[in-house]
């Protein structure tokens, strides 16, 4: 008869240990569970395969429950407090832009502004001056050498606008956009006779540089006894945006009021006249508004941060840089 098998008493007292170790961690976890929140409780369970993997030491079962319980919700604080800090530097880095837009804007009010002043001083000068087509035609010369790079053209008409006298050596029937240009200013101010300075809308000459028609009335003693009207070019306003530089890829560009690109560093937007009425901050600039905004761009999916200003005759700047530049 076959005796059976020896029995290890060592190796059932260790297996009832260990059992006895199991019931009492599934007890303490159950009660744990109950006292933790949600991040505490997926720590926990991050740590269960750690705990059948050393199972076999209570030290290091503590360690994998110690280990989640303490680095995982440093690692959220952690991030948490970076994602707030970085909202104190998009702030400052946005009312950095405002300044930035608000002070380029008056600088070219200011450019927009002393051709008008010019015009109406002009305008003075004409309704003193004898009826001299030679002294009228000399000081429309004058007038037009005073600044060449931004009046193209300028002439004086009768009161039906039929050309008196012009500064312009290249003038010429072909220039149609400014006849047709100070024929509408002509239509405008007889319709309103209290107004003393028409302006035309943006359009583009032959060379895509944007330009407008300035028109006035010149009156002796209360009757007028002609107009002046003059064609601006707009290049120097291109100037003041090409400087507005904002690290490295930042950019300006000017709108007019229907949103068409008129100034802007890339040149090709001007020429293909791009017209960017439907982006975030031009909506803004174009209803008056004065701020600061990062919106994400409809076409390419990247973030910018932007700031505009409003301008006369309800043109609008704006700078913007992308937000991972920033």
């Amino acid at each position: 008869m076959q005796s059976p098998l020896p029995v290890d008493n060592g190796y059932y007292f260790h297996w009832g240990r260990s059992s006895v170790s199991c019931i009492l961690t599934v007890v303490a976890a159950g009660r744990t569970f109950r006292m933790l929140g949600s991040n505490e409780i997926l720590s926990v369970f991050i740590a269960m395969p750690v705990f059948r993997f050393f199972s076999s030491s209570i030290r290091w079962q503590l360690l994998a429950v110690i280990i989640p319980l303490t680095v995982l919700p440093m690692l959220t604080l952690g991030l948490l407090l970076l994602s707030r800090a970085q909202e104190p530097v998009r702030v400052a880095v946005l009312q950095d832009y405002r300044s930035i837009v608000v002070q380029a804007a008056r600088q070219i009010q200011a450019i927009i502004r002393n051709p008008q002043e010019t015009m109406l001083a002009m305008v003075a000068v004409m309704a003193t001056a004898p009826a001299d087509t030679w002294q009228r035609e000399t000081m429309l010369v004058e007038f037009q050498l005073s600044d060449p790079h931004l009046f193209k053209h300028v002439a004086f008409m009768d009161p039906n606008g039929k050309i008196l006298v012009s500064g312009s050596l290249t003038y010429g029937a072909a220039d149609s956009l400014f006849v047709h240009t100070y024929t509408a200013g002509l239509k405008h101010l007889l319709a309103h006779p209290s107004e003393t300075l028409y302006q035309s809308g943006i359009y583009f000459l032959d060379d895509d540089v944007p330009a407008l028609t300035l028109v006035a009335p010149v009156r002796r003693f209360g009757a007028q006894i002609g107009l002046l009207a003059a064609q601006l070019t707009l290049r120097e306003l291109w100037q003041v945006v090409d400087g507005l530089r904002i690290g490295k890829t930042g950019w300006a560009y000017m709108v007019s009021p229907d949103g068409i690109v008129i100034a802007d560093s890339d040149k090709k937007a001007i020429f293909r006249k791009d017209n960017w009425q439907h982006l975030t901050p031009v909506k803004r600039v174009l209803n008056g508004q004065t701020g600061s905004v990062d919106y994400v761009h409809p076409e390419t999916g990247d973030i910018y941060l932007s700031a505009y200003a409003p301008l006369p005759f309800g043109w609008g700047l704006v700078v913007e840089q992308p937000a991972a530049e920033a």
